[in-house]
């Protein structure tokens, strides 16, 4: 489990303005259009962040706490709502959709503290997440969507991005050290449309392309530094977040 989930919302916000707050040796120099989402990442990441986010929602179930689960539980579905837009083809769109609705049914369940209903809940976002594969089209080019609108609030992100930080960090080996900063990718070129400053999305770009770089490295599986970049990655939003106070 990530028991940084317990963290006081406070704690997610400070490590936001860390975060996307980066030094510009950092930044993005790629001009983008900040009305246009473009996706990044694999199914593979997908699967692996979206099986963890569910696992995290069974753990505090089991320890009945049921507010962590239901705040988990909102992170799964605003996941399912941005993986929607991976692909154009409506099938898959589809089945996101239905994996949200699922997910959101686990939070309702969660929320009234009934475990048997957060185990059915469960027991389908897995048998949806497990699906995907079949789901993913055949023929996949880029994919643009404008006026794209991001699901979930801040509090939702941040605790996305600093579960997934902490995953990456807990990497036991290259390959899953490559998808769990794809993960952190995905997050942070979503989370540039949260807000319209050019700053804020600036500083999303620059996470977003640190993270990449991150995995690249994992890729080829140079693991140690890869892991070593993770961790300056971090230094810099700490260092950061000290500056700005």
């Amino acid at each position: 489990m990530r028991t940084c989930n317990r963290t006081s919302v406070i704690g997610w916000l400070v490590l936001a303005s860390g975060v996307l707050l980066l030094g510009s040796r950092g930044q993005s120099q790629t001009k983008e259009d900040p009305a246009v989402y473009a996706p990044v990442g694999s199914l593979a990441s997908m699967h692996l962040v979206l099986h963890s986010q569910l696992k995290a929602v069974k753990d505090w179930v089991a320890e009945k706490d049921f507010v962590s689960a239901a705040q988990t539980g909102r992170g799964l579905s605003t996941l399912a709502q941005l993986y929607s837009y991976q692909f154009a083809d409506e099938g898959w769109r589809t089945h996101c959709s239905a994996l949200a609705t699922a997910s959101n049914k686990l939070v309702e369940a969660a929320g009234k503290k009934a475990a048997g209903d957060c185990e059915k809940a469960s027991e389908e976002c897995t048998r949806l997440i497990d699906d995907l594969a079949a789901k993913q089209p055949k023929e996949a080019g880029k994919v643009e969507h404008k006026g794209f609108k991001l699901p979930g609030n801040l509090r939702t992100w941040m605790t996305l991005l600093d579960g997934s930080y902490v995953d990456a960090k807990s990497a036991a080996t290259a390959k899953e050290l490559a998808l769990r900063t794809e993960v952190i990718a995905t997050q942070a070129n979503a989370l540039k449309h949260l807000r319209s400053s050019d700053t804020w999305s600036k500083h999303s770009l620059a996470v977003r392309d640190a993270a990449l770089q991150v995995s690249e490295q994992a890729r080829k599986n140079e693991f140690a530094e890869a892991k070593k970049s993770l961790k300056t990655i971090f230094q810099r939003c700490e260092a950061c977040h000290e500056n700005s106070k």
